[in-house]
């Protein structure tokens, strides 16, 4: 199942019902076999329980900022990127993956085209220049992907780099890890070139996190391995020939009653000189497949220029019960110098939803909870703009997509953008913003979202997944200062 789908019941049922229907991606721009390392891995046992979820500390979200009291934004503009997205996967499916970057003269947005069910599938990029009245234009193609698991970042030279699945020539089930780069990604006509990969062992559930450092020009890389089921890292500079040695941060392991615990959607972010990895814990039952869920999130860190060494861990949340779905969606670093984790939570039979911040002013164990806003278990993700202020772009089934304000990153003021009438007819699916550590900065705020067209048809689910017949597509959302 795909991030965003696994928070709740009530929230797989809508989810379920919409990836039926077909989807349609936006970008809105809106303002204002190898050995194990010998880096030691603090694990918690095996054995361990699965334990009940009580935050410790928690702040009342102020109500009045809610997207229940937001108010329209109605100068927004639209741009259509693609119209021939992929037929059974929308773009924006695991939202950590930075999918829209800008060097400030183009706007690059990683698309999901073909049928990645018939193992046809492909990732495009496809590039505009900003503030140009102009169509998107692919200017990459890599055909054989696998599924949506891609990632962009632009370096400080300028180029344009992409880190993605690929599926093994004659058994497609299976992947691996390769990595091109772009030197002039302006160019009329663009190369790509291939270059050395983090990691050539086949993935496992081909999850992955990628984050560009600019201060010293460093690529950071988590993604899994067939091997042991392992969690790893490796960093390199963009001018260095070879990666660093492989470290394991985690192993999946097996529960008391018998069920696996997996760790999804790696996370990085830098902050108080340490290395921070999260991940969304999932846990997976081979019997009954369909019964999985999200239950907390898992964090792992150390120093960031010390030798390989000890990776610590802990649980920020959770893990939780069954019934109980808690998924991080973004991480990120308030103005006032706090690491802040965007997190979802939904216990049906308790009736609550919310999406929440957790806060932690030294990046670990002090972490506070504060709610965005508690109606919702959206997904949601932030960014910050030139001008030091944050933006917040949230979705939920059903619902209008929510854009919020927030000059210190933690206290937010919602607007509602418009429904796009020409291009978006039907219900949302999900969202990414524009990366901001991965990409310049820009004066205005950006990200792609996916939703569906009246002229795409769409067919039932089958044992394959989701089926959009006729695709989805792409459109950009400008809503200038």
């Amino acid at each position: 199942m795909r991030q965003g789908t696994e928070r709740s019941t009530a929230a797989v049922c809508k989810m379920v019902l919409l990836d039926v229907l077909g989807c349609t991606i936006l970008a809105i721009h809106a303002w204002g076999c190898v050995s194990v390392p010998k880096s030691t891995v603090v694990t918690t046992p095996k054995s361990a329980a699965v334990a009940v979820d009580i935050p410790s500390k928690r702040d009342d979200p102020d109500l009045a900022h809610s997207p229940l009291m937001s108010v329209p934004i109605k100068n927004a503009t639209y741009h259509i990127v693609s119209s021939e997205g992929a037929t059974d996967k929308d773009t924006t499916w695991n939202l950590t993956l930075p999918k829209l970057v800008s060097d400030g003269q183009y706007i690059y947005s990683l698309v999901a085209a073909g049928s990645f069910h018939d193992f046809n599938g492909a990732l495009q990029i496809r590039r505009k220049r900003i503030g140009k009245e102009e169509a998107f234009a692919t200017i990459w193609s890599k055909s054989s992907a696998k599924e949506v698991l891609g990632a962009l970042f632009i370096d400080t030279h300028s180029a344009l780099h992409v880190i993605y699945y690929q599926s093994e020539p004659g058994a497609p089930t299976r992947a691996r890890l390769r990595y091109e780069k772009a030197d002039d990604p302006r160019a009329q006509t663009v190369a790509f070139h291939e270059q050395l990969t983090p990691d050539d062992s086949l993935c496992a559930t081909c999850r992955m996190g990628v984050l560009y450092n600019k201060d010293d020009d460093t690529i950071h890389v988590v993604n899994d391995s067939i091997v042991e089921q392992q969690l790893r890292y490796r960093r390199k500079k963009v001018t260095d020939d070879s990666w660093t040695t492989r470290e394991t941060l985690q192993l999946a392991y097996r529960l008391l009653d018998g069920r696996f615990q997996y760790f999804y959607y790696p996370k990085i972010v830098f902050f108080k000189g340490q290395l921070h990895v999260f991940t969304t814990g999932n846990v997976f039952d081979t019997q009954h497949t369909e019964a999985r869920f999200f239950n907390g999130i898992k964090h792992y860190y150390r120093d960031y220029n010390g030798p390989p060494g000890i990776w610590h861990n802990e649980w920020v949340r959770g893990p939780v019960a069954d019934g109980t779905n808690t998924a991080l969606y973004d991480a990120y670093v308030t103005r006032a110098d706090q690491l802040a984790l965007v997190n979802a939570f939904s216990r049906p039979q308790g009736k609550v939803k919310e999406l929440s911040l957790f806060l932690s002013s030294i990046g670990f164990g002090d972490w506070r909870l504060k709610p965005i806003f508690s109606d919702e278990n959206a997904q949601a993700c932030v960014e910050q703009t030139a001008d030091g202020s944050f933006h917040l772009f949230s979705w939920y089934p059903h619902t209008p997509l929510n854009y919020a304000r927030s000059s210190d990153g933690v206290n937010w003021q919602f607007f509602q953008l418009p429904r796009p009438t020409g291009a978006i007819q039907r219900d949302f699916l999900s969202v990414n913003c524009m990366s901001t550590p991965n990409s310049a900065s820009l004066q205005e705020p950006s990200a792609i979202v996916t939703g569906f067209t009246t002229g795409q048809s769409t067919a039932p689910a089958n044992g394959a997944g989701p089926s959009f017949p006729h695709g989805h597509s792409v459109i950009l959302i400008e809503v200038p200062k």
